[in-house]
Parts: C-alpha cells; structure tokens; sequence
C-alpha cells in the first residue's frame, strides 16, 4: 500500500509517457535511501502502460550482478529475453559474442600477470585491476595511478602497474601475446582489434545494433558487417525503456561513461525509434560531468524528487500496519517521515526484546545501499556524535584513510544522515541501532572505539 505518493505517481507517469518529438528522454526519480523510489517506480511500471505503448523494457541494477559493466548487461539481456521475447530467437547476439571475447582477454591478461610476477600481494593488485580496469584498456595513463590496496606496497603497485602497462602495449600493438580468440568471429568483424581499441565503444555498437535490429530491423551496411550474429525485428516492441536502478553505484561501476558517452549519443543520432532512460538516484545529478551538461535542460525538467512523509501521511501509513495513533510523535519524529524506518520502528514495537537476528536485519536493511568500504566508513562514524573532518579522524587513527573524501560521502547520504540538525550527524534511531549491533558482532571493537571518542571530547 502506497500512502501519500499520489502526487508524485501522477507526475512519473505524465514524464514518463508524455507525448514527445524526442527520441531520447532522461528522467531522474531524486530521493534518500528507503525513501520509496523503487516502490514507486515498481507501481508506475506496472500499470501495464509499457506494453501498451510497445516499450521494450531492459532493468540495470547498480548494486547486482557484478560491478563489471559487461555483466550487468549480459543479465539484463538475457531477462529480456527469457521475460519478454520469443526465446528461440538470437536476441543480443552481437553483445554476447563481444562479452565472450572480453572474459577472454581478461583470463588471458590475468594468466599472463599471474605467471610472470614473484610477489603474491602484486599478482592481487594486477588481478584486481583486470576485474575493474580492463575496460580501460585503451586509456593507459589510468594503470599508472597508483590505487593504494591495503598490505601492498608501492614498490609491488609500480612494478606491477608497470608490467601491465607493457602487456597492455603489446596487445594493443597486435604482437601477438593473445591469440585463442583470434577465430572467435569472422575476420570481417575483428572483435578482438576491435575490443583492444576502445572497449566500450565497441560494446555499445555491438548492444546498440542488436537493439535497433529488434526494434527497428537490421539495415544493409550492418548485414554485411555482421551476417547471421544480426537479431530479427521483433514486431511487439517499437521502442526502448531503460531503467537504471541505484545510479550512485552504477556510476561508481563506470557504467556512466558507456551509457551517456559511448550509448545515448548512437540512440540520439541513428536510431528511428524513441528511448526513455529512467535513473532511481540517491542524490542530485551533478551537472559538473560532459554528460550532464549536455542533458542538462532535460535532467531538470523531468526529475521527480521523492521527499518524506508528512506527519499526517504518516499516520495513515502508521494504522494501515496496525500501529497505534497514540504513538504517531515518537514514530514521526524517529523516522523523519522516511517510510523505511517507520516499518522498522514499528516492527520494533511488536518485540518484547530486540534479538541479536533483529539487530543484523535492520543493520542489513539500512545499509543496502553501501559498497564494503561505506559499510565500514559508516560502521566508524556511527561512534562520532558529531562528524566533519576534525572528528573523523578519531575513529580513523588505525588506518590510513581521507576525511575530506569520507566527509564527502557522509555529507550526501542522505538516508543515515540527521537531515533535521544544524551539524552533520547520524540519525539517533540509527545510530542508536547501529551501535547496538556492532557491540554484539565485535565487544572489543567495539569498546575500544567507544573510548576513544569519549577521551577526545
């Protein structure tokens, strides 16, 4: 049950099906974690209007199926195919064949490093990098960066970085070190010269094509590059919806530069049928980036900004679980108006006494929406009564660490974050829970961090 989001579905629908000249449209759905944003979008989804409308409708998830760009693409692909096309077909064929051709080379680059490196912690980093930075082939300054992993030392990184640099060189060169999937296609098609060139524009002509092939059929030039890879027209679907849900993670993934660089401008320029791209983002798209700059005007024009619930909507959310009106204050103003924490709350007040299994359901609960390392920012920074950069360090002072880049991130999560204080701070009833929890996975941590805080106020 929806309560108090009328206005706001009504909104989403009007953006999302509006009548336009456009063949590409970027809506923005803005909103702190646990806010309902994918409710939301799920209900307005579900009213069956892209059917209707003949919408092909892929889902990307920034926090599922792996951080590899490769891998969300290759799952949304195939739920496409197993939910809404006739299975037998080829579909993203093209797409597939380039992911094959990449997990090669990636095996290939990692094997090579693996025999050709004498320390355990460089052959980690070198391995690590593949799995995140192969992609990046092409842009060789990045592997000369030295991405700092803890227990390895710069001597290990720049050796290593080095040695990938050299390998990178002779695989862009064509001397010769990879050749197991030099017969992967046609000579025609040259994935491999391809890939090594500029891995995401090659794979976004490669998703590109098979999506018009369906949408809009294959055209002549594209059947003498690629022959029987190409997909048929699939006569149910005559345009494309793409959902990105948890953007923050998925542009942490690199998935940015692929969509709005290398994607969205193939969809603008060649394609005959209309894109809708619909973005579940946590905070304000910053318009610092080339992409947002050039889409700008349209970003501001259909965001839909998802905010809390009034204390009046909140109590009818409060009665339709079966909560009692007589505490409404208390649950208002513990949940802010955020309707995740109202059913935590009132889940709470259910329980004679909060279990340790509770405690881990609410911690995972709240921190869904964080990778490991903001897992564990945020597990030091609950200790902290107040957080800036002067306090941060307290609970830092084992490891190296940023506190402008921690701040930073503190500063936007507007989830954990008091929203209604003067200082930055971790919600009480968060905070609260969390501390409650991190007693009972680790006392000592525990005990020793809560000292420590207490002895620099």
């Amino acid at each position: 049950m929806l309560v108090g989001r009328d206005n706001v579905i009504n909104q989403l629908k009007c953006n999302l099906f509006a009548k336009t000249s456009r063949k590409l449209t970027i809506i923005p759905v803005e909103g702190p974690g646990g806010i309902g944003k994918t409710t939301i979008i799920d209900t307005v989804i579900s009213m069956d209007e892209l059917s209707k409308d003949s919408y092909l409708y892929i889902a990307l998830n920034g926090r599922s199926q792996g951080s590899h760009i490769l891998s969300k693409l290759y799952h949304a692909s195939q739920n496409v195919i197993n939910q809404q096309l006739p299975s037998k077909e080829p579909y993203f064929s093209l797409t597939e064949k380039a992911m094959e051709a990449s997990r090669q080379i990636e095996s290939e680059i990692s094997r090579y490093i693996s025999s050709n490196s004498d320390s355990d912690k460089a052959k980690d980093f070198a391995n690590t990098m593949v799995r995140v930075g192969v992609h990046l082939m092409s842009r060789l300054d990045v592997f000369k960066v030295p991405l700092m992993v803890k227990g390895t030392s710069e001597e290990d990184i720049e050796k290593i970085a080095n040695d990938l640099i050299q390998f990178a060189q002779q695989l862009q060169a064509g001397a010769g070190v990879i050749g197991s999937f030099k017969k992967l296609v046609s000579p025609a098609a040259r994935i491999r010269d391809r890939l090594l060139n500029d891995f995401e524009d090659y794979i976004a002509e490669c998703f590109y094509i098979d999506l018009a092939c369906i949408l809009q059929g294959w055209i002549k030039s594209d059947k003498k590059r690629f022959g029987r890879l190409l997909p048929k027209k699939c006569k149910e679907f005559n345009k494309l919806f793409l959902y990105i849900d948890d953007f923050e993670s998925f542009q942490n993934n690199t998935g940015v530069s692929f969509f709005f660089e290398k994607l969205l401008p193939r969809l603008e320029a060649r394609a005959s049928f209309q894109t809708v791209l619909l973005l579940s983002t946590r905070d304000e798209i910053s318009v610092d980036s080339r992409w947002a700059h050039k889409y700008g005007q349209m970003l501001d024009s259909n965001k839909v900004v998802v905010g809390a619930l009034s204390k009046e909507d909140t109590e009818k959310l409060v009665r339709a679980r079966g909560g009692s009106s007589s505490r409404i204050d208390e649950i208002y103003r513990e949940s802010d108006g955020n309707p995740l924490y109202i059913e935590l709350y009132l889940k709470e007040l259910q329980m004679a006494n909060i279990s340790a299994h509770h405690a881990k359901q609410f911690y995972d609960r709240i921190t869904q929406w964080m990778d490991e390392q903001e897992k564990e920012w945020f597990n030091r920074i609950c200790y902290l009564e107040v957080v800036n950069i002067e306090t941060i360090p307290q609970v830092f002072n084992d490891v190296d660490m940023d506190a402008r880049r921690i701040f930073h991130w503190f500063q936007n999560e507007g989830s954990v974050r008091d929203t209604r204080s003067s200082k930055f701070q971790v919600r009480p009833f968060v905070r609260d829970r969390v501390l409650r929890y991190l007693k009972i996975v680790a006392p000592s941590d525990h005990e020793k961090r809560s000292r420590i805080v207490v002895g620099s106020r």
